[in-house]
Formats: C-alpha cells, structure tokens, sequence
C-alpha cells in the first residue's frame, strides 16, 4: 500500500487536495519538518508545532514544480533542502529553508539533469549529487561551503 492521505489542504482558494504525508519525518539538528506534498508539485513545510495545532499555516509553501514530488532531501546543516520529481525532466528546487527562497540559479537550462531520481549531499555540504534516469550521478559543488 501507498501513503494515505492525513490532512486536506487548500492549494488555492478554488481547489482542495489531499495532502500525502511523506512517510518520516525530516529530523535536523535544529527542527524537526513535517512534509506535506500534493500531485501537483506543490510542498508545504511545517515545524513539528503543526501537529497539535488544528489549521497549521506553513512556514514555507514551495509552488516551483509541477508534477508530484518524490524526493525530499535536507543538506547536513538543514539550510538547504532539495526537492525533485522524477516525472518530468529538469524537476528539481533547491530552498534556503532560513529565507524561505528558492535558489533561481540553479538548476539552469543548460543542467543535464534528465529525469531526477535522487539527491544527496556530501557531509560538509560542499558538494549535491544528482542521480539520474540515464544511472548518472551529477554533482555539483555548492560554493557557499568550505567543507566537502
């Protein structure tokens, strides 16, 4: 069996959805995140607070892609958090979690992303790698890190 849904939420103010919980928490050094993904590509962060709140407001609504969501990745530090879609190519966002922004700088056009399966970062942060449907690993250094 596959995920059920858990809460509904508004995307807009003329449709409903069924939010999909994805199924772990994201625990990081600081927060723990709580994920809630629609088919639409839409993903909603909340902080653990919104479990025993009953109509949470999330920190961060990230509207970027369009097509469902299958990976959700935090950076070691939780700075950064990196979601894909594997059904559409060049569907990955990276976020600064601390400004609630998505990076527009990457990915860029010419990023031989393909159809992303997976994302990872190095230890230190330095480095993401990107897992592709053509069994590639791309990886791309993140400059604001020293550490690899």
């Amino acid at each position: 069996g596959g995920a059920r849904a858990r809460k509904r939420g508004k995307e807009s103010e003329s449709s409903s959805t069924q939010w999909m919980i994805v199924p772990t928490f994201m625990f990081t050094r600081s927060r723990h995140f709580l994920f809630f993904r629609s088919d639409a590509g839409i993903v909603n962060i909340y902080d653990e607070s919104c479990l025993t709140e009953h109509n949470p407001t999330p920190i961060k609504v990230i509207k970027n892609l369009t097509t469902a969501v299958d990976t959700l990745v935090f950076n070691p530090d939780s700075q950064i958090l990196a979601a894909a879609s594997r059904f559409k190519k060049q569907a990955t966002k990276m976020v600064h979690v601390g400004s609630n922004t998505v990076f527009g700088n990457w990915p860029t056009a010419a990023s031989p992303l393909s159809y992303v399966q997976t994302v990872a970062f190095s230890p230190g942060s330095g480095y993401v790698t990107v897992g592709n449907d053509k069994g590639k690993a791309l990886l791309y250094r993140l400059n604001h890190y020293n550490a690899v």
